[in-house]
């Protein structure tokens, strides 16, 4: 069988992050290679090298025949169509997996993070989920749509 590139799909403090990590599949996050890049998950200075370095990753693990789990809120459109190309140039099947995970549920574990995304960043990305995550949306864009569960075998909490 193929291998598979699963985009999560979810505002902050859905629980993607932790999903990925119960996962036994390789995980690429933007977070994690600002870190490595700049000593800060916060510091976007670098984001177009640090996107770059991310779909680069993606694309290896998927041509060694690895599934490869994007661990990033991919709530605006023209940010996934990179990750679509990377799975089609991988000859393989790229899932969307939409975590939905409860508002309430969401804006109390952002509240209780490390690093808590402001309030008026967590609205906007709520617009951004209502607007373009829906199963139609990823859909016609050319994604598989998946519950977490189905994705993964895993029971989750929503």
């Amino acid at each position: 069988m193929p291998p598979r590139l699963y985009v999560l799909i979810g505002i902050p403090g859905s629980g993607k992050s932790t999903l990925a990590a119960r996962t036994n599949k390789t995980i690429v996050n933007p977070d994690s290679i600002r870190m490595e890049l700049t000593g800060s998950e916060e510091d976007q200075s670098m984001d177009e090298h640090v996107f770059d370095l991310a779909w680069h990753r993606m694309r290896l693990h998927l041509l060694e025949g690895e599934d490869v789990v994007l661990d990033a809120t991919n709530l605006d459109p023209r940010r996934r169509l990179e990750p679509l190309g990377v799975a089609s140039h991988a000859n393989t099947e790229a899932v969307a997996v939409i975590m939905s995970t409860r508002l309430a549920e969401s804006l109390e574990r952002n509240r209780g993070r490390e690093r808590v995304v402001s309030s008026r960043a967590m609205t906007a990305m709520i617009g951004l989920f209502d607007r373009y995550c829906s199963r139609e949306q990823l859909e016609s864009e050319g994604f598989i749509v998946m519950d977490p569960e189905d994705a993964f075998g895993l029971a989750i909490d929503h």
